[in-house]
């Protein structure tokens, strides 16, 4: 099997075609106005991701009808965006640079969902010690703008191993876990659930996100102009939301039990996971989001310039997609339904 060089792995990614099969179910509550559609939210198993879910299971989101769709990858998740199948989404910042470049409309993020200070890793088997022994070794990643960056920045922290000696295999996140105990791969970049999954039969982690802090992160999005359409839904969301962030600082326990059964592992790996992962709070979110120079604007264009600068995006304009701080709940008042 031959491997193909990064920049072409992922260009290619532009014009894969993909079919997808999309089931709602979508029952109507008993609380909800039947003449108003539900907002539909989409998200890959993921413990950053998860609060969303929660808040859903806890009835946070109030008198707002939520219909949740969980692809098995993030190359889903973007198309069931731009397909209009779905309203707001949870992606990565990285890979967000590069899909906004592939939609014919301006897309809006609307929270910082979380921010990765250990739990993305690469795990290796018993021979590969360090990322300087990767050379002429198989290493799979997700074929996404995001894995590329990662796979890049890690590949970057040794002076000893170039990109292009490594042997790269692009491998959906549903398949990390058998490809990687199968032998078929070296060296996996992961993330949680499958990176503990990994780890509790084989492996040990050569790199991880803490190593690049605040260079990965995670963000809630929408179109354009479905925010500027239905404002009060997408606030009604986000009350929700940071809602049940409050819920899990106040019942803990509760919480990673709630997200763990949603994820179909143990409480303790769920706990584990999150040691890896910061979640910003509202005023968090205020600090990362508000302000024409924004944070998260500076974020962006920074991992934006190590795209570029690798050929995994080639962007015809300097368009990035837009932060709206506008539709959070009020930092200065206790959140309410």
């Amino acid at each position: 099997m031959e491997y193909e060089p990064i920049t072409t792995m992922i260009i290619a990614l532009k014009t894969r075609c993909h079919i997808i099969t999309l089931i709602f179910i979508l029952g109507l509550s008993a609380g909800c106005n039947k003449n108003e559609t539900p907002l539909r939210l989409a998200h890959i198993g993921w413990p950053g991701y998860e609060t969303l879910t929660l808040a859903k299971t806890k009835g946070l989101y109030n008198n707002l009808e939520v219909t949740l769709y969980r692809p098995s990858n993030t190359t889903d998740t973007m198309l069931s965006l731009q397909n209009n199948i779905v309203d707001v989404a949870a992606i990565s910042l990285n890979s967000l640079i590069k899909f906004q470049h592939s939609i014919d409309e301006p897309l809006v993020i609307i929270a910082v969902l979380d921010i990765s200070h250990g739990v993305d890793v690469i795990i290796a088997n018993s021979e590969i010690n360090s990322i300087k022994h990767l050379k002429g070794k198989r290493l799979g990643m997700e074929p996404t703008a995001l894995g590329a960056f990662f796979v890049l920045k890690a590949i970057e922290s040794s002076t000893e191993i170039d990109l292009n000696q490594v042997q790269l295999l692009p491998i959906t996140i549903e398949n990390h876990k058998n490809m990687f105990l199968s032998g078929k791969i070296d060296a996996i970049a992961t993330y949680a659930p499958a990176a503990s999954e990994i780890l509790k039969k084989k492996g040990h982690v050569i790199f991880d996100s803490s190593r690049i802090p605040n260079q990965i992160v995670d963000v809630l999005i929408t179109r354009e102009s479905y925010a500027s359409q239905h404002p009060d839904k997408i606030k009604k969301l986000l009350n929700g939301y940071f809602n049940a962030i409050e819920f899990t600082k106040s019942q803990p326990d509760h919480a990673i039990a709630e997200m763990a059964k949603i994820e179909n592992i143990e409480p303790f790996q769920y706990k584990k996971s999150l040691e890896g992962i910061h979640i910003p709070d509202l005023d968090s979110n205020y600090a990362l989001l508000d302000g024409e120079e924004s944070k998260l604007k500076s974020t962006m264009e920074n991992i934006k310039t190590v795209l570029e600068a690798n050929n995994i995006i080639n962007l015809e304009n300097d368009t990035l997609p837009n932060i709206n701080s506008d539709f959070l709940p009020e930092n200065n008042k206790k959140l309410r339904p």
